[in-house]
């Protein structure tokens, strides 16, 4: 099969062949182009225009130098225990469904990525809103699956599209026994330690030209293996000569979250961008009807999500720059934000919760927004990354990362409020506060 190579700046070349190229090369897939990885970040970081698309790719890859690390430890186990043959055609068949959603689990962002998920649908069955891996899933079920299974080289493999979207899902298709054997890769594409984290910390700190998102890649991938939870089943793992450089990936994450995703303009130009397509996605659909519901098209179905796939950022940027989006719309045009007047520290008190409650109720119709910043870097408990033994050559039960690292087990959650006001009302709301903290000093 024909191999095809580009040339990426946080990995070197990335390598696809003609089936995977027939997937990037599909519309859906190039939509990826027309939407920032960040946002409007590169109004505060002037570098960050990099894309999902160059993202993608690179998850791609890391997934695959993950998948290939493990099946270098554990291959005996692999066919002995989970069924894979000597000859590693179906190591060789999985490789490639970890590859594809790998590639495709972001197709279902929306404009300026996190920006919008606020104006996805509900979920009613869930009682949550769709998420954009939910529009992923969908539209690898439908607009993609020709792409993926009419490939001549498909032939020796019978992959579909159920296969790559249960990855993302995290669900086997039932009674497909190939799926449920497959969900012992789940954990690179959604996981504590997944090959999309690995990458965008890598490749956003080096677009917004920030050191915050390193880490020792190199140092995971030489001791990735698989290890045995309580249950005795297999799971990602580290083994112990590399849990310091897992921690340094959760401590890189928590960096770029607090310093970069988090920053206080850049969480200004979220608020703007959701109000912008709360005001397009409710504008009326023709001339002299009623405005509707601003929410993305339901991923319910093809006809559906052919509409929603039209959304992108250069669409968005063009109601803007036709004065069409609203009042927000020229607060982003001109570069004149909502202005962040009170903060409270990452790790809130109960004493600052009731200050800026107070300064909210003070403050009255002058607040335009309250951000609430709120992340937890690592989950203890059933998603804790597993340590285990140095050079086992079958997988063995671990200990949890937060029994080694002191760092991880007292990491808090970021719980971060801000208030921002309209920046016309700047001085009046600062003169309001220093009131408020001054009668609350005596």
């Amino acid at each position: 099969m024909p191999s095809y190579s580009v040339r990426d700046p946080v990995h070197g070349f990335v390598t696809y062949d003609s089936w995977e190229r027939q997937v990037i090369d599909h519309e859906v897939f190039q939509r990826l182009r027309r939407i920032r990885q960040l946002g409007l970040t590169e109004l505060v970081y002037p570098g960050a225009t990099h894309t999902r698309f160059e993202h993608t790719l690179g998850t791609m890859h890391l997934a695959t130098k993950m998948f290939e690390a493990i099946v270098n430890r554990q291959k005996p186990y692999l066919v002995a225990e989970r069924g894979y043959d000597q000859a590693g055609s179906g190591i060789e068949r999985d490789k490639r469904v970890v590859r594809f959603p790998a590639l495709l689990h972001d197709v279902g962002h929306s404009p300026f990525s996190h920006s919008g998920e606020s104006l996805f649908p509900m979920n009613e069955d869930m009682g949550r809103r769709f998420q954009h891996e939910d529009y992923s899933s969908s539209i690898i079920r439908t607009i993609l699956r020709e792409a993926i299974e009419d490939h001549q080289n498909n032939d020796n493999h019978g992959i579909t599209a159920d296969d790559v979207a249960d990855l993302i899902d995290g669900e086997p298709t039932s009674g497909n026994s190939a799926s449920a054997r497959r969900m012992i890769w789940r954990p690179l594409i959604s996981s504590q330690l997944d090959a999309d984290r690995c990458d965008y910390l890598l490749r956003d700190s080096l677009h917004a030209g920030v050191s915050y998102g390193r880490y020792d890649l190199d140092r995971i991938l030489v001791t990735l293996t698989l290890g045995l939870n309580e249950s005795d089943d297999p799971v990602v793992a580290i083994e112990e000569g590399g849990w310091h450089a897992a921690e340094g990936l959760i401590l890189a994450r928590y960096m770029m979250f607090t310093q970069v995703y988090f920053q206080h303009t850049r969480l200004a130009l979220d608020h703007h961008i959701e109000q912008v397509l709360t005001t397009l996605l409710g504008a009326p659909r023709s001339p002299g009807s009623e405005p509707v519901e601003p929410y993305f098209p339901l991923p319910t179905s093809p006809a559906s999500l052919r509409e929603y796939v039209k959304w992108d950022d250069w669409k968005v940027l063009g109601h803007i720059a036709d004065g069409e989006a609203g009042d927000h719309g020229q607060h982003i045009l001109q570069r004149d934000l909502y202005k962040s007047v009170k903060q409270t520290t990452e790790a809130m008190t109960q004493t600052e919760m009731d200050l800026i409650d107070t300064i909210i109720q003070k403050l009255g119709s002058l607040v335009g927004f309250v951000s609430d910043a709120t992340k937890s870097w690592y989950s203890l408990g059933d998603q804790d990354l597993q340590i285990v033994p140095n050079d086992t050559t079958l997988p063995q039960p671990g200990r949890p990362l937060s029994q080694f690292s002191r760092v991880v087990t007292n990491l808090s959650p970021v719980a971060k409020q801000s208030i921002y006001v309209h920046p016309s009302n700047r001085m009046e709301a600062n003169r309001i506060i220093a009131e408020i903290e001054k009668r609350g000093s005596k």
